[in-house]
Parts: structure tokens; sequence; C-alpha cells
């Protein structure tokens, strides 16, 4: 993100190294984990068309190219999802 400083970067990365460290995720009922991935398909597409716009402004790309671009983006939480369920127990 253009507007983050180092300090952003560096606590986004310590965070994202704690979470795939502490089994956080890993070690979650494969059931919750497709949950939180069907909430997230959920919430983007809620949210599809401010995060459009904010990704238009932070990039400068037409606002018609990112909502095509981000159509796709809850699929693959879904594809996953689906991932998930199919490979439950192996």
């Amino acid at each position: 993100v253009h507007s983050a400083q180092p300090l952003d970067v560096h606590a986004a990365i310590d965070s994202a190294h704690t979470a795939y460290t502490s089994g956080k995720w890993s070690k979650l009922d494969i059931r919750d984990r497709c949950e939180v991935l069907l909430n997230a398909s959920h919430l983007l597409k809620q949210h599809l068309s401010e995060l459009a716009l904010l990704e238009s402004l932070q990039t400068g790309r037409p606002i018609r190219e990112m909502e095509a671009q981000l159509q796709r983006l809850p699929d693959w939480f879904e594809y996953y999802a689906a991932l998930i369920r199919t490979h439950e127990g192996r």
C-alpha cells in the first residue's frame, strides 16, 4: 500500500508470521476454516464496488477494469472452501 510506512509493513509481516507459526489456522477445525473462507467471499461480494473504487484510486486504473478483475475474487475463496471440504479427513 502506497501510504504504508516501513513500521506498518514490518507490523504486518510480524502479524502474519505469528499467525502462521501459532497454528491458529492450521489447527482450526476444517469446518471452521471453510466457514471463514465462505464468510470472506460473502463480505467481498457485499463490498466489491467499494473495493474496486479504492483500488482504482490507488492504482489509477479505470473503475470498470477494477470491477471486472475483483469480481472473480470471491470465487477463489469459495473454490478453496470447496477444496477443504473435499479433503476433509485426509
